[in-house]
């Protein structure tokens, strides 16, 4: 799809900073970092529909009328593009958006099963942006805190650090830090985490 590319405006997000009703009247496309995107129940209370990573677009809720029904929080530092449309690309920009939400909304609920080595082993990978045939080699990874990542895996922060750290034993991790962690796509692929069994030991990861 071409996009115009002039005068693009740039826009960075802090980790757990939300994307204003502003900033959500225009369309973005990511190039680095992460967004998850929630719905706003009635109650009030967020429901987690969607992770949005680099490539995405977002902000076309604005032409389906959904602004006022979500939040966008950036889970890790992330980096947007404005996107500048003309009339004639609007309708493929729209058509492409939905696709993309689409294929989202479908990996958040594998977010949802399966055991939670599985299950944040999935979200790893959704964090690299890999491929079945691509592979990233020696990828520094920045990750959220824990009790963001439990909320996304529908764990708990004890459980997500558990997790971690049998992947840092089993080499399927490396260079552990704080909010960052070394990984290769095609090692952390390789593995099956359906059967690991997480032990008791807690990890420093915040």
């Amino acid at each position: 799809m071409k996009i115009s590319a002039a005068h693009k405006k740039q826009h960075r997000v802090n980790a757990g900073e939300f994307l204003s009703d502003t900033d959500l009247s225009q369309i973005w496309r990511i190039e680095s970092g992460a967004l998850r995107i929630d719905s706003i129940l009635a109650d009030g209370f967020l429901h987690f529909v969607c992770l949005c990573l680099p490539g995405d677009l977002i902000g076309s809720e604005l032409m389906t009328g959904f602004l006022g029904g979500i939040k966008v929080k950036a889970i890790v530092p992330t980096a947007l593009t404005e996107m500048t449309p003309d009339l004639d690309e609007t309708h493929l920009l729209l058509k492409n958006s939905i696709a993309q939400r689409w294929a989202r909304c479908s990996e958040a609920v594998s977010l949802r099963s399966g055991s939670a080595p599985s299950r944040i082993q999935r979200f790893l990978l959704m964090l690299t942006n890999s491929r079945d045939n691509v592979v990233v080699e020696s990828m520094l990874l920045e990750l959220p805190n824990l009790r963001e990542i439990a909320s996304l895996v529908d764990s708990t922060p004890e459980t997500v650090c558990r997790v971690i750290g049998l992947f840092l034993k089993e080499g399927m991790l490396h260079e552990r830090k704080p909010l960052s962690v070394r990984v290769n796509s095609c090692n952390l692929r390789a593995y099956s985490a359906v059967d690991m069994k997480p032990g008791t030991r807690r990890y420093a990861l915040t």
